[in-house]
C-alpha cells in the first residue's frame, strides 16, 4: 500500500470570473505541469457541488462547467480546487453567478453619426463588472451607469451611416 503526496493546485487566473450557470470557465494553473488524463475537482464554495474538471488543455487549463447553485443570482463565489476530491484548497478566485439579461426597453434608438447621445437600456439583470459593455457594431462602450434593471452607455462616433445591433 503507497500514499502520494501531491502539490495543492495552484491558481494563477480564472476566466471568465462572471457567467450563468452552465457557464464554461477556464481556470488557468499556473507553472505546475499536468497530465492531460489528470481530473482536477473544483468546487463553487466552501459547502457548495462539486465539479469534475472537463477537460485538461494545454496542460495548465483547465475547463469547468458552472453547476446548478444553491444560491440566488448575482452571488459571488470562492472558488476551491483538489487533486483528490477531497482537500479541496483556496484559489483566492471568485466566480459571480448571475441571471439572464432582460433588455425590456432602449431609448432613444435614433442618434447622430457623430455620436454622444446617452442610450439608456431597461430591464433586468444588469449588474456591474469590469467586461460589461455595450457594443454598437463592433465598438465597445463601459457604461456610464449599471444598476440590476437600468443601463446607459454614450454612443461613440460611426463613420457610416447605418443601424446596428445593441447587445449587451
Amino acid at each position: 500500500l503507497t500514499f502520494f503526496y501531491q502539490n495543492a493546485v495552484p491558481v494563477a487566473n480564472v476566466r471568465p470570473a462572471v457567467g450563468r450557470v452552465g457557464t464554461t470557465i477556464a481556470i488557468y494553473l499556473g507553472s505546475l505541469y499536468f497530465d492531460v488524463e489528470e481530473k482536477i475537482f473544483c468546487q463553487f464554495g466552501s459547502n457548495g457541488p462539486i465539479v469534475v474538471s472537463s477537460e485538461v488543455i494545454a496542460n495548465s487549463h483547465v475547463l469547468v462547467t458552472v453547476p446548478e447553485l444553491s444560491f440566488e443570482a448575482k452571488n459571488t463565489s470562492e472558488i476551491f480546487l483538489s487533486r483528490n476530491g477531497v482537500d479541496f484548497s483556496s484559489t483566492g478566485f471568485n466566480f459571480t453567478v448571475h441571471s439572464d439579461i432582460v433588455v425590456e426597453s432602449v431609448s432613444p434608438i435614433y442618434g447622430p453619426a457623430t455620436g454622444g447621445v446617452v442610450v439608456t437600456i431597461s430591464g433586468s439583470g444588469f449588474f456591474d463588472t469590469p467586461d460589461f459593455s455595450c457594443r454598437f457594431g463592433m465598438e465597445l462602450v463601459r457604461p456610464l451607469i449599471i444598476t440590476g434593471n437600468y443601463v446607459a452607455c454614450r454612443s461613440p462616433p460611426m463613420f457610416a451611416l447605418h443601424s446596428v445591433p445593441l447587445p449587451l
